[in-house]
């Protein structure tokens, strides 16, 4: 297991713990940001419930962490939890392919933006898997 994927696994457990992450957490796990975009900002906004900047810091982490997930569902079930499921998308000419199964992951919270964290790090860790 690489110090990436170690960094990543400590950051998911810490935010399911429903903590929110510092810096150093989160630079350990995403790295630097490209095009000024500040992914400790992004994600220390998302995982703040208390902040409004959450649902599109949670976007904009996304577009920049994650370009080979796309969202499949999000769902809010009885209760308040919400529940965010990422697809794997694959190459262009996969994408119509009914036949073609892609690998789906999902996280549940409170919060709808750290549930969307949470899932956009089960996706880092897949891809650092493969």
């Amino acid at each position: 297991m690489t110090n990436t994927t170690q960094a990543l696994k400590a950051l998911l457990s810490h935010l399911d713990a429903g903590k929110t992450p510092d810096a150093e957490q989160i630079y350990a796990a995403l790295g630097t940001s490209e095009h000024g975009l500040s992914y400790i900002l992004l994600a220390q906004w998302a995982c703040d419930p208390d902040d409004i900047r959450g649902l599109g810091a949670a976007k904009a982490l996304h577009e920049a962490i994650a370009k080979r997930w796309s969202i499949h569902r999000i769902a809010q079930a009885i209760g308040g939890l919400w529940e965010v499921t990422l697809s794997e998308v694959g190459p262009d000419d996969e994408r119509q392919d009914p036949t073609i199964e892609h690998r789906r992951l999902s996280a549940s919270n409170g919060n709808l933006a750290r549930a969307w964290v949470i899932a956009l790090l089960k996706a880092r860790i897949a891809e650092a898997a493969e």
